[in-house]
C-alpha cells in the first residue's frame, strides 16, 4: 500500500519546477514571497500549497488584466494626434 502513496506523490523537484513556472504569471507581490519561501528549505507538505497560491495568484492578475479598462481618445482633443508618439515614450522611459 506505502507502493500505491509513493506513485501519487510528486517529487517535490517537479513541483518546485512547475510553481517556478508559474511565477511570471503572478501578482508582483505573491512571486517574490513565493519565491523567497523557494529559496528555503520547504515540506513537500507547503509545496502544495504554494502551488495552490500560485495558481490563485495568477487567476486574479489574468483576472484584472481583462478588466483593464480600455482607453480611447476623443479626437476633438489636441493630444489625440500624438497618441502613437506619447505612447512611446511612455514605453522607453519607464
Amino acid at each position: 500500500m506505502a507502493e500505491k502513496t509513493e506513485k501519487r506523490r510528486r517529487p517535490a523537484g517537479e513541483l518546485v519546477k512547475e510553481i517556478r513556472a508559474l511565477l511570471p504569471k503572478c501578482m508582483r507581490r505573491d512571486c517574490v514571497r513565493i519565491q523567497k519561501r523557494l529559496e528555503r528549505q520547504v515540506e513537500p507538505k507547503e509545496l502544495g500549497r504554494l502551488k495552490q497560491q500560485a495558481l490563485t495568484s495568477a487567476r486574479l492578475l489574468a483576472r484584472r488584466r481583462e478588466l483593464r479598462p480600455e482607453v480611447h481618445y476623443p479626437e476633438e482633443l489636441p493630444i489625440s494626434g500624438r497618441v502613437a508618439e506619447i505612447r512611446e515614450a511612455i514605453k522607453q522611459h519607464p
